[in-house]
């Protein structure tokens, strides 16, 4: 009877202390749970604010960034009121730019004041280049307008490195490059007041706990201070707890309230230990860690989960931004590369395919490649040449000779477009390696186009996928190649046609000089008859039927020299109109005095062609060059008769530039130096 009295006091003031706890419970989750809340809005306000408007901010760079640059394609190389750059700068002006500013407004809403007024002043800056952009469109609306010397001269001015529209941009670069700082430094002011509130939670809930199993050790001691084990066993326990270690309890095995208590407890503190534990795994950035609620309703335990869950998406997020910038950058470091090599290989274009197919496998990562060239030395039997190749096993490439429309590489040719297989067939091709032998598991098939003419295709094989961005390099890094190889068969095909022209030159010179010999001696032979007209009759009219056809046969000789030489010079005007219309070109005496220029070699040195012809070549020549002794080594080697290819040191506009040029010696028939001709090549970056 009077164990069963124990009982239910127990039990009762068991319960009344369960109710009591659960009320401390109850409160702390509140504070807890409004803890959590409030540090869930933050955490969500800097991954859903914060971070997107940084990323944001690169896209209205790169918004900018594009629209200069395709301005200034349009400008300097296009010069077409209809191009497509022309037409793409118009939609980012039209479309895309006041798209963004649409989309952006929404995070900028969520911004701080401060971060407000600097994102309005940015797009204050930036409309004003768009505007500046705009002015220049309007002023070349029309092919007529580019013949307005003057308004092209003051536009160039704008776009050079320090004109107007380069100071603007960079001002706009300094106002994004803040404003990103400023959010960078919101965002991790948050991300930093969420560790410390985490920390701040943790030990909350920690003492919470410790400070309640010290309180349930104080009623279990006042109500059960005739169990003198159990007592010193919770004790025990709780003098671990009060160390902050929450260690194992011993579990009772009763099936009264204190056994309850016991189990409770021991459910209470391993659970303690399971949250405390991935807290832990958090704080290091281990999210793959396994853990589950106890229920739908544990508050504490569903918000760690929501954390890890918010935090695990930011790091992707980051992760994803790290990875675009990495491919962004290695493309950029892919077109410096290539320039490098088109710059090192422009004067033969077997060096310069070769050079450009062995770089292209080595730095994306294929296996083997191979570039197709357009043959189209005889006009009614064009094919594609396998010009160059790069593999472990050469032998695979033996189609040297490929048919417009033909295999998939004459059907990229006419197509003109990018061919990407992952199913390549059995017998296409195989990569053969000190491993073995084995078929690709990608094939990549791109045009080199430029200028809206086809010069070729290069064609890569790998034991991978390629990858979309590696993809879109080729394709863009194609057009230059392709422009490389236009200038270089266009300079070989000027070599040609001026060594010809040389030769017939001299040829004709030497005709002449026989001819005037030939002249003199008919008329010799002509004063000897003269001579002998004391003769019969006869002999006089067979005289003068001689005499008239030896001077038909001058008169007929000496037009034929004519029109040779008006041929010659004919043949001469449409190699310098052929010249003109696609590389710079000017012509010097044995002087250095630059006799003849035309309209590009002028625009690249932005001087009128009227004002360069009759000055000396080297007050172009930055000083540097010339104190150095280069410009000297030149003229040394083509007074020998040599070709000199290199790079000439000008100075434009105050600023100092490389430009690769051609020096190729004229001679007459003496091999004497008459003058010098000059090609230089605007496809190369500085």
């Amino acid at each position: 009877m009077a164990k069963n009295t124990i009982k239910i006091r127990i039990a009762t003031k068991l319960t009344l202390l369960a109710i009591f706890v659960s009320l401390l419970l109850i409160s702390s989750n509140v504070i807890i749970f409004n803890s959590f809340v409030k540090e869930f809005r933050s955490q969500n306000k800097a991954l859903s604010v914060y971070a997107p408007s940084i990323t944001k901010l690169t896209e209205l760079d790169n918004i900018k960034n594009e629209s200069l640059s395709l301005l200034k394609t349009w400008i300097f190389i296009d010069k077409d009121t209809g191009s497509v750059n022309r037409k793409d700068l118009e939609k980012i002006h039209k479309l895309i730019y006041p798209q963004f500013k649409q989309d952006y407004s929404w995070y900028v809403e969520q911004w701080d004041k401060e971060e407000q007024n600097q994102y309005f002043d940015l797009i204050a800056s930036f409309d004003s280049l768009i505007s500046k952009e705009a002015v220049i469109m309007g002023k070349l609306s029309f092919f007529e307008d580019y013949q307005n010397t003057e308004e092209i001269y003051t536009i160039l001015l704008d776009l050079g490195e320090g004109g107007n529209i380069n100071r603007h941009s960079k001002y706009i670069d300094n106002k994004i490059n803040k404003l990103k700082s400023s959010l960078e430094d919101q965002n991790k002011s948050i991300s930093e007041n969420i560790s410390k509130n985490f920390i701040r939670i943790k030990r909350i809930i920690l003492w919470f706990s410790i400070l309640m199993l010290i309180f349930i050790a104080f009623i279990v001691l006042v109500l059960l201070n005739n169990l003198k084990y159990i007592i010193s066993v919770l004790n025990s326990t709780f003098k671990k707890l009060n160390q902050g270690l929450l260690t194992e309890i011993k579990e009772l095995k009763r099936s009264d309230e204190i056994g309850e208590v016991n189990r409770n407890l021991i459910g209470v503190i391993k659970y303690l230990k399971e949250l405390s534990t991935f807290a832990d795994y958090i704080g290091q950035n281990k999210f793959d860690v396994e853990f589950s609620p106890k229920s739908d309703g544990d508050v504490l335990g569903n918000a760690l989960l929501r954390m890890r869950d918010n935090l695990v998406k930011a790091k992707q997020e980051e992760e994803l931004r790290q990875k675009e910038n990495t491919e962004r950058n290695w493309a950029s470091q892919g077109i410096a590369v290539f320039n490098e090599v088109i710059r090192d290989n422009s004067n033969n274009l077997d060096d310069l395919t070769n050079a450009v197919i062995e770089k292209l496998v080595n730095y994306t990562g294929s296996n083997i490649g191979g570039m197709y060239i357009v043959n189209d030395e005889n006009e009614f039997d064009k094919f594609l040449e396998l010009k160059s190749f790069y593999a472990y096993d050469r032998h695979k490439f033996i189609e040297r000779k490929v048919k417009f429309g033909e295999t998939l590489i004459g059907q990229c040719y006419v197509e003109n477009d990018t061919i990407f297989i992952t199913e390549v067939p059995d017998d296409y091709i195989y990569i053969t390696s000190g491993l073995g032998s084995d078929k690709p598991s990608s094939i990549l098939i791109v045009p080199l186009r430029f200028n809206e003419t086809t010069y070729g295709v290069v064609e890569l094989a790998s034991f991978k996928i390629f990858e979309d961005y590696k993809i879109e390099f080729i394709e863009k890094i194609s057009e230059t190649i392709a422009s490389a190889i236009s200038t270089v068969k266009i300079r070989q095909r000027t070599e040609k046609l001026f060594e010809e022209s040389n030769e017939k030159s001299k040829r004709l010179e030497q005709q002449e000089i026989l001819a005037r010999k030939n002249i003199e001696e008919l008329k010799k032979q002509i004063a000897e008859l003269e001579q002998n007209q004391a003769q019969s009759k006869e002999e006089i009219e067979k005289i003068e039927n001689e005499k008239n056809q030896h001077l038909i046969k001058i008169e007929q000789i000496e037009k034929e020299a004519e029109a040779e030489k008006q041929k010659e010079q004919e043949k001469h005007e449409h190699l310098l109109q052929a010249i003109n219309n696609v590389a710079p070109y000017f012509e010097m005496n044995i002087n250095g005095d630059i006799t003849y220029t035309n309209e590009l070699y002028a625009k690249l040195l932005n001087i009128p062609a009227t004002e360069i012809s009759g000055t000396k070549h080297i007050n172009y020549i930055s000083r540097d060059f010339i104190n150095s002794g280069n410009y000297k080594q030149i003229w040394d080697k083509i007074k020998t008769g040599e070709k000199v290819n290199t790079s000439v040191q000008y100075l434009i506009d105050g600023k100092s530039r490389y430009i690769n040029e051609q020096f190729v010696p004229i001679t007459d028939k003496n091999d004497r130096l008459i003058k010098v001709s000059v090609f230089s090549n605007i496809n190369i970056a500085n």
